[in-house]
């Protein structure tokens, strides 16, 4: 997958992580089929061994967020998302000023 990033504390080899993002894929997509009646998904946190992995939707993309287990993720997943919309707005106000 394009853009993925793991730390090495995650023991994956290439094809193994190449995997992993194709399931996050794969459960966004099939999440978004509910998203008329319950409304779009934010994120997902999924934990295992000593570490959580956060996966924020952020159409058409996925941005997954690995951390220790004892870090708070609702934090995080605000500093993303606030990241995010000003990387947004950036790119927004540049467009406008190129013209």
């Amino acid at each position: 997958m394009e853009g993925a990033i793991f730390n090495n504390d995650i023991n994956l080899t290439g094809e193994r992580r190449e995997m992993y993002m194709m399931e996050l894929r794969l459960q966004s997509s099939m999440q978004s089929d509910f998203d008329t009646e319950l409304g779009p998904v934010s994120y997902n946190v999924t934990e295992r061994g000593k570490s959580k992995f956060v996966s924020i939707v952020n159409f058409p993309y996925i941005v997954l967020a690995i951390m220790k287990k004892s870090k708070d993720h609702i934090v995080l997943i605000g500093k993303i998302k606030t990241a995010i919309r000003n990387f947004k707005n950036f790119k927004r106000e540049s467009t406008v000023q190129e013209k």
